[in-house]
């Protein structure tokens, strides 16, 4: 599990905040793509070190938030053509 040596990579907020706001949402957001073994390099480049840092310790995280991040993995499951959707204070079911 290649994810594992990277989610306690060395990046701090500052660095986190500037990579995050040039890069596209989706390969950003917990629940985006888990890119897989050198995707990163070539989607951010050899010279861009911080990105490489940045987006490789997003990606670690995604399996990791979708285990316990319960709206989301809630909204994921289909059961007898059913969708929980979780709020705060809300919990509602919806036909898939």
């Amino acid at each position: 599990m290649e994810f594992c040596s990277h989610i306690f990579g060395p990046t701090d907020e500052a660095m986190h905040a500037s990579v995050v706001a040039r890069l596209d949402p989706a390969l950003t957001s917990p629940s985006g793509p888990i890119l897989l073994g050198d995707a990163v390099d070539k989607l951010i480049g050899e010279d861009d070190v911080e990105g490489r840092l940045v987006l490789r310790k997003l990606n670690a995280r995604k399996p990791i938030h979708n285990m316990y991040n319960p709206a989301d993995d809630f909204a994921t499951e289909v059961l007898h053509g059913f969708r929980a959707v979780l709020e705060k204070g809300f919990v509602t079911l919806t036909a898939a």
